[in-house]
């Protein structure tokens, strides 16, 4: 149990780098703008975390099985997609005026 809320809480901190990039309101895209080695870094950490996983079979402890770790990743791909919506209705409900402002 608390394997499958580690590796969730570790997924969403590795895409949490992309939610990161984009403060603003007005960047609806949480991939617009990457850089080649944000993803080289993005696909590390994510091979590294899911690799980490088997360490604990080496050694003799029981871990979780590969589908389990797929829906931590899961979870923390969701992350992208709560940002977006929660950036979309910011925007439809904040940066209406903003064409006034100008």
């Amino acid at each position: 149990m608390f394997i499958i809320i580690f590796q969730t809480f570790a997924y969403l901190q590795i895409f949490n780098i992309f939610n990161a990039r984009r403060p603003s309101v007005k960047d609806l895209n949480p991939f617009a703008g990457i850089s080649i080695l944000t993803c080289f870094a993005v696909i590390l950490l994510l091979g590294f975390q899911f690799s980490l996983l088997y360490v604990p079979t080496f050694l003799g402890y029981k871990t979780i099985d590969e589908y389990s770790n797929l829906i931590c990743m899961g979870l923390g791909a969701a992350s992208l997609i709560w940002l977006f919506i929660c950036k979309a209705a910011l925007r439809f409900f904040i940066s209406k005026d903003d064409s006034n402002m100008a």
